[in-house]
């Protein structure tokens, strides 16, 4: 259909000027410094056994501190993985536990749902209230055929350094349905998110 190739064009420029943006910012990484480099207090007082322990994303980890893993620094004892099924590509991080085997209780399950969600629906593309259901499905067909265009996805890689792993929207909305909505589960993540003392088990 015509609508469906306009649609196409559409989304796989939208999606190419991602990658060229992404592609940017990676090339002035010389001059760029992170939040750890400009205050490396944080780092330092891992290193120096000041503080017991901190969560970090895999891709950081593997992109600016990979000597933590290949020389045995820091211990690594759980991931939390997004989405769910996902696996680490380093040996290491693949075979640790996931965090959610550690919970106890159903508040406990919930709670680690509910920052599973939020770290699942991170960048999603969206479409304003009352947009007819034949352009919605429309895009959604188009957003399919882009991600399995091989030439697509190799410019992708090309540019952002990095594989396309879309979440397709029936995968994305079954994740934002199925969240917890509990007012307790929301306070919890909320100090888990904060600075306040962690509430105990």
């Amino acid at each position: 259909r015509k609508e469906l190739r306009a649609a196409y064009d559409a989304v796989r420029r939208a999606l190419e000027l991602h990658g060229k943006t992404l592609e940017k910012w990676r090339r002035s990484l010389g001059d760029f410094r992170s939040t750890a480099e400009l205050n490396p207090a944080d780092t330092n007082a891992l290193r120096n056994a000041e503080i017991d322990s901190r969560s970090n994303n895999v891709t950081s980890v593997l992109s600016r501190n990979r000597d933590w893993i290949e020389k045995g620094i820091m211990d690594f004892h759980a991931i939390i993985a997004v989405p769910k099924d996902d696996k680490p590509s380093h040996p290491r991080l693949a075979q640790l536990p996931e965090i959610e085997s550690f919970a106890k209780t159903d508040r406990e399950r919930k709670l680690l749902t509910m920052w599973r969600s939020f770290r699942t629906a991170t960048s999603p593309f969206v479409l304003p209230p009352g947009t007819p259901k034949d352009r919605v499905e429309t895009l959604q067909e188009a957003m399919r055929k882009v991600f399995k265009d091989a030439e697509f996805r190799a410019e992708f890689k090309k540019l952002a350094n990095d594989d396309a792993s879309p979440l397709m929207a029936e995968e994305l909305t079954k994740v934002i349905q199925e969240m917890p909505r509990d007012p307790e589960i929301i306070d919890l993540l909320k100090k888990f998110s904060g600075v306040e003392l962690l509430p105990g088990r």
